[in-house]
């Protein structure tokens, strides 16, 4: 023993484990002496407080990729999840309640009269899934300086005629995805006599409900008469260009 002025340690503080006095962790008990002298040093010494540093940090690169495995499997399947959300919901919106617009292909055949009155044959179609409603139509002379000439009457026939089914303009629906065919009548009491043969560019434009603001629907190339004699009688005519 040494003076008593220092603080004494017993021998069974040697790291000397009796036989079957290892824990479960691997942690055994250190005796205080009579005197107290060493209580603070009592207590569980368990052999992870002793441990090197190369096997902590083996253990802890162990830990580490243990949780970045578990961490990209979870992002995963995550992302999975929430791609399949967004292709359901962008599937719906497509399918159901998507708004189009209203286009029109290139009238080949028309009726006209100087006094002016216009007959176009007109097929229209609805880029969207949801319904559309056409409120007015009009034709927009893009190379001339007058006004546009607006939708008077539908007819049933091209061909001018006493039956030729007479109805006043009125507004009408386009389904989703889906087409809507009409003799649209234009026209107005100014009159337009242009060059025979002369090549002009017309842009038919709606007015799609609820807007007020007029929308390009076609814009085509549109050929006049061949003669100015046949400009005063209400006929067809081809929509191409003389020989």
């Amino acid at each position: 023993m040494l003076d008593d002025t220092r603080v004494t340690i017993p021998v069974s503080l040697e790291l000397r484990i009796p036989q079957g006095s290892v824990r479960p962790r691997a942690c055994w008990r250190v005796p205080a002496t009579p005197s107290g002298r060493n209580r603070r040093l009592s207590g569980d010494i368990c052999a992870e407080r002793v441990r090197t540093n190369a096997q902590r940090a083996v253990a802890t690169r162990r830990a580490l990729i243990v949780v970045v495995e578990n961490s990209h499997v979870d992002f995963a399947a995550v992302a999975i999840a929430v791609l399949a959300l967004l292709f359901t919901i962008g599937s719906f919106w497509w399918l159901y309640a998507r708004k189009g617009r209203i286009v029109a292909g290139t009238p080949r055949t028309y009726a006209f009269v100087d006094a002016v009155r216009l007959r176009l044959p007109l097929a229209l179609f609805n880029t969207g899934a949801i319904d559309l409603i056409v409120a007015d139509l009009r034709v927009t002379l893009i190379d001339a300086t007058r006004e546009p000439m607006r939708w008077i009457t539908t007819r049933t026939k091209l061909r001018p005629e006493t039956d030729d089914g007479f109805a006043f303009a009125t507004p009408f629906a386009v389904p989703g995805r889906a087409t809507r065919e009409l003799i649209a009548e234009f026209g107005d009491d100014a009159g337009w006599k242009p060059q025979p043969k002369s090549r002009h560019r017309l842009r038919l434009e709606a007015q799609v409900h609820p807007s007020d603001e007029w929308v390009a629907v076609a814009e085509f190339d549109w050929w006049a008469p061949q003669t100015a004699d046949v400009m005063g009688s209400y006929i067809t005519h081809r929509n191409k260009a003389a020989p």
